[in-house]
């Protein structure tokens, strides 16, 4: 869970308008957010999470009995596919974005390069991602 909340604040950060705690999105951020495939991806990830979520009860399940939702059929859905391909849409996507893929001027730091900003997103995703995958697996094993 560390994991997850590390990832979403240092997206957060890097994407806000001069990486303020609380800031605006900057330009970067909410071009992203405008790309078609940004809804497709942000849902697979809402629905793995949402998958995920019965698996926290084991923490207050305190019987000899099974766990119920270690055999729920959604528990055990990893969503790969969808997530990959929602994934790679979103990365076409801002790849053709000219407002992304512009050259940081000379004299530019990297935080503020627009294409590295988009990686740092995906990067996050992907990693908040990874980590719920890994709860999942720990709780089933």
């Amino acid at each position: 869970a560390y994991q997850i909340r590390y990832s979403l604040a240092a997206m957060e950060y890097s994407v806000s308008e001069d990486f303020r705690d609380g800031g605006r999105k900057n330009a970067v951020m909410r071009t992203i957010l405008e790309t078609p495939s940004c809804g497709s991806l942000l849902e697979v990830v809402r629905n793995k999470v949402l998958s995920v979520s019965p698996l926290v009860g084991i923490f207050v399940h305190e019987t000899c009995d099974p766990f119920p939702a270690s055999g729920d059929a959604g528990a055990v859905h990893s969503f790969r596919v969808d997530i990959q391909a929602a994934q790679r849409s979103m990365a076409a996507e801002i790849a053709k974005h000219p407002s992304v893929t512009r050259l940081v001027t000379a004299g530019g730091t990297l935080e503020r390069d627009p294409l590295c900003q988009a990686c740092v997103v995906l990067g996050s995703i992907e990693c908040m991602l990874e980590s719920v995958r890994d709860l999942q697996h720990t709780i089933l094993r």
